[in-house]
């Protein structure tokens, strides 16, 4: 709040120290490591080394996930898609990384080589019944969750027929506003350190 005020009045300076100093704190509340992102991010691409030979029922809903940075414009991706009459908005569901996080767990724990079609199976199915769920007339449903892009693996493994919109937006502009953001979760905890 400090960092907005100064930065309203034009006092960059005082602006930059309150933001540094919110951000510090903010890390060491959520009590983030950038090693253990890492760490995520090598063992999803290590479970994907090797593919399985998928093949499912169709849908009759055909799920939409908009990835990218936070702070990208997904929200005004998702607007621009959901102003079609075939297409519901459904926002940032939380729903894959629920999905997915316990079978991650499992991977690590038992040190499995690869993925089960029943892990698919079962992403695939649980997911679709959560977009059924929302009891909405469309037949496309959108999930502009930008960290969703860590699946990627999993969206074209489940769903093969999903389409994935991938955003990008000048490093710097995004780098910036999401430094200026506080995120409620603490799924960003990379967010409040300019070097992470």
């Amino acid at each position: 709040a400090l960092a907005k005020v100064n930065e309203d009045l034009g006092k960059q300076d005082e602006q930059f120290e309150f933001l540094h100093e919110g951000n510090r704190l903010r890390k060491d509340e959520l009590n983030y490591s950038l090693d253990n992102s890492q760490n995520l991010i090598s063992i999803v691409k290590k479970m994907f080394s090797s593919t399985l030979s998928l093949s499912y029922e169709p849908s009759t809903i055909q799920p939409v996930f908009i990835v990218g940075m936070p702070r990208s414009g997904s929200s005004l991706v998702e607007q621009i898609i959901a102003s079609h009459h075939a297409v519901h908005g459904a926002g940032e569901l939380g729903t894959l990384s629920h999905l997915i996080t316990p079978i991650l767990k499992n991977y690590l724990t038992e040190n499995k080589n690869g993925l089960t079609k029943k892990s698919f199976l079962s992403i695939r199915q649980q997911y679709l019944d959560v977009l059924s769920n929302l009891n909405v007339p469309a037949s496309v449903i959108t999930d502009k969750l930008p960290l969703n892009f860590l699946f990627i693996g999993f969206i074209l493994s489940a769903f093969p027929e999903a389409k994935i919109v991938h955003l990008k937006r000048d490093a710097r502009a995004t780098c910036w506003s999401i430094y200026k953001h506080y995120f409620s979760s603490a799924g960003n905890g990379w967010a409040y350190n300019l070097d992470d």
